[in-house]
């Protein structure tokens, strides 16, 4: 399913092979958030323009274009759930529920990745919260504490997420 999905927000995945070692072959890209991260904070500009692109087209300026490269199919593999998929940090509390599993979990992923990106350090489970409250941009850290919030229904939806991003 992953190769036929073609959109200009996700690395493409090219094939996967499971004989001998497993290799995962995707789109090569020229850096990741996870490298401009390691060299500190990134401007507020970065952190809405990275937001946005996710689920709203760039306008066409030359300057970096986000691409999603772990997009999960809540919706369309609900047999595949599985417990506790993803990265521990980033996953939501129901995450490892898989009946309770719904596309909630994406925006607490995001949630997670903003602190990350406002903060400039990496939000380790119980660190959080802590780190929440060091981010002195009170619009991000209130739609940040939306993200996050334990019950997934408190949290806003993808529309939503967006919709309050793009009045920032």
């Amino acid at each position: 399913m992953a190769a036929r999905l073609r959109h200009p927000h996700l690395v493409q995945f090219i094939g996967a092979t499971l004989e001998g070692e497993m290799i995962i072959l995707t789109e090569l890209m020229a850096t990741s958030l996870r490298r401009v991260l390691e060299g500190g904070r990134i401007s507020r500009e970065h952190i809405l323009s990275i937001s946005v692109q996710c689920k709203h087209p760039p306008l066409p300026d030359g300057r970096w274009s986000a691409k999603v490269t772990d997009y999960g199919s809540v919706n369309t593999l609900r047999a595949l759930a599985t417990e506790n998929p993803g990265n521990p940090v980033y996953a939501a509390p129901e995450a490892r529920t898989p009946s309770l599993q719904s596309t909630k979990m994406d925006m607490f992923s995001l949630g997670v990745l903003l602190i990350e990106m406002c903060s400039g350090q990496f939000p380790s489970d119980d660190g959080r919260e802590c780190l929440l409250l060091t981010i002195q941009d009170r619009q991000f850290s209130g739609i940040i504490s939306r993200c996050i919030h334990r019950d997934r229904d408190n949290r806003p939806t993808a529309r939503q997420l967006l919709n309050e991003l793009l009045h920032l």
